[in-house]
């Protein structure tokens, strides 16, 4: 239980870290102003609570698989074939650009395939190798424990496809994102683009709604809160950044 929310506890800081990698990756904004927080860690946490879902399920059928079930095929037919449709149902709901929707399927379709594949292949290994040796010779493999390196495998698996799949999750939400907090004083508008600490991260924007390069910061207490107004906006052009003051 220990190393479970150990594992829990990581998932959940490095989900956070790679979603604000993406988002800030989107508007060219430098890691160094990436803050892990509770705030961090629960902007992905629907993402994460779906696959996590994935990976614990994904565990205990390869325990089931151990006790109860003979032929490998049937595992790999019939049960983790339920995780992925349920992610794909989840990914076509998602409020996204179409095209987002059909790189995002196929990542989860190339996700299953491969893992299917490697857990078969590794199965299969400890299948042959286990068969070349007498019963009363000890092979290093107990066989309780066989299906322990496949469940590392796939964890394994599961934790990178995580880091990956919340930096792009991030950078497409980034992408989509249509409503800012819109700041205007004497030397023109600023769009809020994200925040750090207890300041708001801005930049100037183009009467082409063009981010411009410079983001600065903007400090909440000394501003009046009629400064700001939520504005929407159906296309922005992110500039490349040059700095941050």
């Amino acid at each position: 239980m220990a190393i479970l929310l150990a594992y829990c506890t990581f998932i959940g800081y490095l989900c956070g870290y790679k979603y604000e990698v993406g988002f800030k990756d989107y508007f060219n904004i430098p890691d160094d102003y990436i803050e892990i927080d509770i705030t961090t860690i629960l902007k992905p946490s629907v993402w994460i609570i779906m696959v996590l879902f994935a990976l614990f399920f994904g565990v205990y059928l390869l325990i089931e698989l151990e006790r109860r079930i003979k032929n490998i095929s049937d595992y790999i037919k019939y049960h983790r074939l339920i995780i992925y449709l349920a992610l794909l149902i989840f990914i076509i709901f998602q409020e996204m650009p179409l095209k987002y929707k059909l790189v995002a399927i196929l990542i989860v379709i190339l996700i299953f395939g491969l893992s299917e594949l490697i857990i078969y292949i590794v199965m299969r290994s400890i299948d042959k190798f286990s068969k070349k040796f007498p019963p009363e010779i000890d092979t290093g493999i107990p066989s309780k424990n066989r299906n322990m390196l496949s469940t590392i495998v796939f964890v394994l698996l599961i934790t990178v496809v995580l880091a990956y799949g919340m930096e792009y999750i991030g950078n497409l939400h980034a992408g989509n994102q249509k409503d800012f907090l819109v700041y205007t004083d004497t030397s023109g508008k600023f769009i809020v683009v994200d925040t750090y600490r207890d300041y708001l991260l801005a930049a100037k924007i183009s009467d082409k709604n063009e981010i411009l390069p410079n983001y600065k910061f903007i400090e909440l207490k000394n501003n009046k809160q009629s400064e700001y107004n939520m504005t929407h906006f159906e296309k922005l052009t992110v500039v490349q950044a040059i700095y941050i003051k």
